[in-house]
């Protein structure tokens, strides 16, 4: 039996971790991960005390859980050999591969994730660039208009080779 408050709040995360481990396992299992890839960025986790454990271990289960979402949306699994796209919280225009993005250090933070370079435009920097309007921000205007230009080149470059 759980003697204190904080004894209970602990085991209360720590069952949120185990549920979290478990579905991101199957999920991950079904999209093709290995076992290997499994263990090294979903069961690892250096922590110095019981709680920087859990809440790292939390925070890694509510990122990957986010991507694992957004990959199942697309239909995407580790089969898939090319790059993802989105653009991050920072403003930054990210391609990425799915063992990057799951890696337990990848910064990903639940952005919308695209597996073709010719859908970040319509459907990730659009909606980018008028939210940037609406709140006047110039400086988010122009890191997407920068984007949106870095896109274009590279679609342009792939559609001559």
């Amino acid at each position: 039996m759980i003697e204190n408050e904080e004894d209970a709040a602990l085991h209360n995360r720590l069952y949120e971790i185990t549920q979290g481990i478990d579905n991101l396992r199957m999920l991950l299992f079904k999209m093709g991960a290995s076992p290997a890839f499994i263990v090294e960025n979903l069961l690892r986790c250096d922590a110095e005390s019981t709680e920087e454990y859990i809440d790292k271990m939390l925070s890694r289960i509510e990122r990957m859980r986010l991507a694992v979402d957004q990959l199942s949306e697309y239909d995407v699994d580790f089969s898939h050999s090319g790059y993802l796209y989105y653009f991050s919280r920072e403003g930054y225009f990210i391609a990425i591969t799915i063992a990057a993005l799951l890696a337990k250090d990848s910064d990903y933070a639940g952005e919308d994730i695209v597996a073709d370079l010719s859908k970040v435009i319509p459907e990730i920097l659009a909606s980018e660039l008028h939210d940037a309007t609406k709140r006047c921000d110039l400086e988010a205007a122009k890191r997407i208009n920068e984007t949106i230009t870095h896109v274009l080149t590279l679609l342009d470059k792939q559609k001559e080779n």
